[in-house]
């Protein structure tokens, strides 16, 4: 059974039955994919046309009602500013998020299991601090 995949689903698994089917397995005995296999050969689902078509007829609506609560003073601040960030990612795209990318050979130890438990600490300790 080394070389088939387990089908397996809640009910199968409630009933305690669960079966082996004439696949080949993606996953080793660790349960991570194996090398060279896709978790999801076939790419995301395509949205059929007519959807797609129905989605995009429906944003100018969506935008108006946007603007007018943005516009609106008895809409919650929360709310309105939520309503501008989103049209601004629209618009404008969203805003670039700085990296620390300051690593160096000094940084990151060779080996890991040459580091001490005070080291460990350390390393916790500075990627818990804030980006500058």
């Amino acid at each position: 059974m080394a070389n088939t995949a387990l089908a397996i689903n809640r009910k199968e698994v409630e009933k305690g039955s669960v079966k082996a089917i004439d696949k080949p397995a993606i996953r080793n005995e660790a349960g991570r994919f194996q090398k060279g296999v896709s978790g999801n050969p076939n790419g995301r689902a395509k949205i059929p046309d007519d959807v797609r078509e129905m989605l995009k007829a429906a944003c100018p609506k969506a935008i108006k009602i946007l603007l007018d609560m943005v516009d609106d003073p008895k809409t919650k601040p929360d709310l309105r500013v939520k309503c501008i960030e989103i049209v601004m990612d629209r618009v404008y795209g969203r805003a670039t998020q700085p990296i620390d990318n300051n690593i160096t050979s000094n940084t990151i130890p060779q080996n890991i299991t040459d580091l001490t438990v005070d080291d460990l600490h350390k390393l916790i300790d500075a990627a818990k601090q804030p980006a500058k």
